[in-house]
């Protein structure tokens, strides 16, 4: 049985600060947590959230919901889309809030409390946590904010994994015709998500592979397509007739 995982999406960020503020830096660790979760049942895990700046600050977290957009990059908030696969509701964070000292780490645990009827799919939801630095000094009218999120994929039972499906390539073209990217789109007809794997090998007029374009090991949410987009390779001639095949076997980007 594949088992969940609990992805960190943004696992340092940097803000700009107006001058005569401190440095704000927010990170989160580990990348990643394993759980498998049956009804009625609850898991635990934990992680290291860090205060990188230079000045204290206060964190508070937040239960979101996340998505992908159509680049593939993840999108989080209150978010009507998701909410037949969210599990939003079921995610405690503690502490809610608490003051982090300026390069200081907290140990934030994550509890995710699956209700007695839930069904069998694949769910995701978000852990956030936000840093607000201290008021800014006079004459400094800016108080920036920053936020660390992790994906979270919960599993419930044990719902078998929809075979990885691409349904449509294509080329991208700039206004003068020029190949700018390749998007290629995932189909999950399941009810738990996936990771896409495979490349996309770009295909000149002699029938020959000029160009293999791992695809990243994203997630493909349930019930739904993905789009990922790839960049053009460099050295390859973006005016030039091409074709695009699919390998499913290929090594993926991590």
């Amino acid at each position: 049985m594949r088992i969940p995982t609990i992805l960190l999406a943004l696992p340092c960020l940097l803000t700009p600060v107006a001058r005569g503020q401190p440095r704000i830096e927010l990170g989160m660790r580990p990348l990643r947590f394993e759980a498998a979760i049956g009804p009625g049942r609850a898991w635990t895990g934990a992680a290291l959230v860090t205060n990188g700046g230079a000045a204290p600050g206060r964190i508070r977290a937040e239960a979101l919901d996340f998505a992908l957009d159509g680049d593939g990059q993840p999108v989080f908030g209150e978010l009507a889309s998701e909410r037949r696969w969210s599990c939003r509701d079921w995610l405690v964070l503690n502490p809610w809030e608490a003051r982090l000292a300026a390069e200081a780490s907290a140990l934030a645990r994550l509890t995710v409390r699956v209700p007695d009827e839930t069904e069998e799919g694949g769910y995701h939801c978000a852990a956030a946590y936000r840093l607000e630095p201290p008021l800014p000094s006079p004459g400094v009218g800016l108080r920036a904010a920053v936020r660390v999120a992790a994906a979270v994929y919960v599993v419930v039972g044990d719902p078998p994994v929809a075979e990885l499906s691409v349904t449509a390539m294509e080329l991208e073209r700039d206004a003068g015709g020029a190949c700018a990217g390749i998007a290629v789109t995932f189909l999950n007809d399941g009810r738990r998500h996936y990771r896409a794997t495979g490349a996309v090998l770009v295909v000149d007029a002699t029938g020959g592979t000029v160009a293999e374009l791992p695809v990243p090991r994203r997630p493909v949410l349930p019930g739904r397509r993905q789009r990922f987009r790839l960049r053009w390779p460099a050295g390859l001639d973006p005016r030039a007739d091409y074709a695009l095949r699919f390998d499913p076997a290929a090594e993926s980007v991590q």
